[in-house]
């Protein structure tokens, strides 16, 4: 009976509010509402695809399970109250619900973002010098191939870390860019003998390349090809 008597009210309330044309200004709030709602929702769908992506290299996310599932609870509610006072009408408290699970997704995409970025750090990119690959080309050797490689890579890395939080797939395609420029460096075997492309990729890192890589070889291919004053060799053995 109490559940028959509430609906009576309401459908009264709904009448007066269509009467008196505050339904019309109530159902201006619930689109605005509906929109954030949606916002919310997709935002919770792509912090779920980067904690799919970010969980398996970074164990402590786990913490950010009760905070993903009270944002999967309030949009349940938040999607049963927009169907009702769509029917009936809105009352100020509406968005207070709402404003919370808001600010608790904000902080879900940060603590997400963080761990993005840490993933970065801990993965460096392999340092390649896709000046020499050209000075390489101009001379006539053959590297296109390798140009390309660096260039598909290094495009497609600087593309994923625009995003604050990964996409699906994102760690491994990452990961599968870092070993293209790895693979590149290596490459350089293919094209000058190997104790040059030891030199050079020993020259590319941040501990550059010991003296002993300095050989009468070596000397020989930097002026021959104009490029010995790039390289300051380090006086390590």
């Amino acid at each position: 009976m109490r559940i028959l008597e509430q609906l009576e009210q309401i459908e009264i309330r709904a009448k007066i509010a269509r009467d008196s044309g505050i339904l019309q200004q109530n159902l201006g709030k619930i689109e605005q509402v509906i929109k954030r709602v949606n916002s919310l929702a997709a935002s919770l769908s792509n912090a779920a695809t980067a904690y799919q992506e970010l969980h398996p290299v970074d164990p402590t996310l786990q913490t950010l399970i009760p905070d993903i599932q009270t944002i999967v609870d309030a949009l349940g509610s938040l999607a049963t109250e927009v169907r009702v006072k769509s029917q009936f009408g809105a009352r100020e408290e509406f968005t207070t619900g709402l404003g919370e699970a808001e600010k608790l997704m904000k902080s879900i995409e940060a603590s997400l973002s963080q761990s993005w970025i840490g993933y970065q750090e801990q993965n460096p990119r392999p340092v390649v010098d896709r000046a020499l690959l050209t000075i390489f080309k101009n001379s006539g050797l053959e590297v296109d191939h390798l140009i390309e490689q660096f260039d598909d890579a290094s495009r497609d890395l600087d593309y994923m870390v625009d995003f604050r939080i990964p996409r699906s797939d994102f760690v491994q395609r990452y990961q599968t860019r870092l070993d293209a420029l790895s693979a590149v460096s290596e490459g350089l075997t293919g094209v000058v003998p190997a104790p040059l492309a030891s030199f050079f990729r020993q020259s590319d890192s941040p501990q550059g390349a010991p003296l002993a890589t300095l050989t009468a070889e070596v000397v020989n291919f930097l002026t021959e090809h104009q490029i010995i004053d790039r390289y300051s060799i380090r006086g390590r053995r």
